[in-house]
């Protein structure tokens, strides 16, 4: 049948995608100048190379990108509770992949302070990212997530807004994979997934390549993440989309795409799940997916990072998690799929 939704303009197509091109161009060259004068002026004191990528970058913005990188394509919604080695690097990972069309959102949720927001604003004028800090008004509770992301989506300037995690690094391909998959289905009642790679965070950066380069050859781990897997579990299902039951199933919260649209037609992100862990990203899903005409699907490229660290904690028992009886009361058909 015909796909209901709002259809994409021809001209938003065209525009999208000779900004594409131009990015994909002038990128390839300025970046490439750019990484080797990081190269030659790093030296092994941390403040060296922070100044050397802060001139590379903004070398790299500046001028010749100036108009261009004001052609904002999507927004990608952070929320964060820690201000640590994680988030600078998914901020940089940010940077290589998309510096001049992503609109970023970071949501400090809960357990930070407004003392961090310092921190995390030099991070994004550091890396040459158009980017705010946020923060979720819920005193009442130490975890908010659902409610992060509402706040997000809430201050999007962009039709297109990936949810992503504070502890994953976008691939080189992250932000033109969503951007082709969206423009291909023509219209905003999508929801798009990408891949998780668990890997190693590394001791230390190689200013020499850019994150995505360096992650690429760090070792893979069984993550608590994925229930103690390297490989994404949901990986040999991804390319079988829209035709896979039940496709919330396949859209983690941590790598994830949409339409306000989408957002906003399906009621957004349940609070009711804010103040424990998990599922609150397949509920949204699968409310998504009930919209006449939504459309699910995977982007290929459009792979993250997933940085694993010795503090990471177990995710607790489903038995103890009250998310996980929420999640059973709303969800149709979770209880006996996900036993």
């Amino acid at each position: 049948g015909m796909m209901c939704g709002h259809p994409l303009g021809a001209s938003r197509q065209a525009d999208q995608q000779v900004a594409l091109t131009s990015f994909r161009n002038e990128r390839a060259l300025r970046w490439r100048g750019a990484r080797e004068k990081i190269r030659q002026k790093s030296r092994p004191h941390t403040l060296v190379r922070v100044r050397a990528i802060a001139s590379a970058r903004k070398e790299f913005t500046t001028p010749t990108n100036q108009r261009a990188a004001q052609v904002l394509l999507a927004t990608t919604v952070i929320p964060f509770a820690a201000v640590d080695e994680r988030l600078q690097w998914c901020l940089e990972g940010l940077a290589d992949a998309a510096a001049g069309r992503l609109e970023v959102i970071l949501v400090r949720n809960g357990r930070s302070t407004d003392e961090h927001d310092g921190q995390v604003r030099a991070w994004l004028r550091l890396f040459g990212l158009d980017g705010r800090v946020l923060a979720v008004d819920r005193p009442d509770v130490p975890y908010a997530l659902s409610s992060a992301r509402n706040l997000g989506f809430r201050n999007a300037s962009t039709e297109l807004v990936i949810c992503l995690d504070a502890d994953c690094v976008p691939s080189d391909s992250w932000l033109d994979g969503y951007l082709s998959v969206f423009s291909a289905l023509g219209h905003s009642l999508v929801v798009i997934a990408g891949e998780r790679r668990f890997v190693a965070l590394p001791a230390s950066r190689k200013p020499q390549l850019t994150v995505a380069e360096q992650l690429r050859s760090a070792p893979c781990l069984n993550s608590l993440a994925n229930h103690r897997r390297a490989v994404d579990q949901r990986r040999d299902r991804f390319p079988l989309l829209p035709n896979v039951e039940p496709a919330w199933d396949l859209m983690h919260g941590g790598n994830v795409a949409t339409t306000r649209t989408a957002w906003r037609e399906s009621g957004g992100f349940n609070t009711a799940f804010d103040g424990s862990w998990g599922f609150e990203d397949l509920e949204f899903a699968s409310r998504v997916l009930t919209l006449p005409g939504c459309v699910p699907a995977h982007s290929r490229g459009s792979y993250v990072y997933h940085l694993e660290s010795a503090s990471d904690i177990e995710r607790p028992r489903r038995d103890v998690n009250p998310n996980w009886r929420l999640a059973c009361d709303l969800i149709p058909g979770v209880e006996e799929f996900k036993l």
